[in-house]
């Protein structure tokens, strides 16, 4: 998994469930400094890998004011 080597407190076992919350940015910022070429597929990839068929990841979604979604605006067919 991409940064456990970062930080070996994390043990992620295949049928856990996670909640991954932070600035993909920063993350990315961070891995580029350290040397390593990773965009935000591979970082999601690793996860996933870590998770495993039967462990659940969660990404919570924050939306900005005045995006569609927060407004009530309907989608638009």
């Amino acid at each position: 998994m991409v940064g456990v080597e970062k930080n070996a407190r994390v043990a992620v076992e295949p049928v856990d469930t996670i909640l991954v919350h932070g600035s993909i940015r920063r993350t990315l910022a961070d891995f580029r400094r350290a040397g390593f070429a990773v965009d935000p597929g591979d970082i999601l990839q690793s996860f996933l890998d870590a998770v495993g068929a039967r462990g659940t990841l969660l990404l919570p979604l924050f939306l900005r004011p005045g995006f569609p979604l927060t407004s009530g605006i309907p989608r638009q067919k």
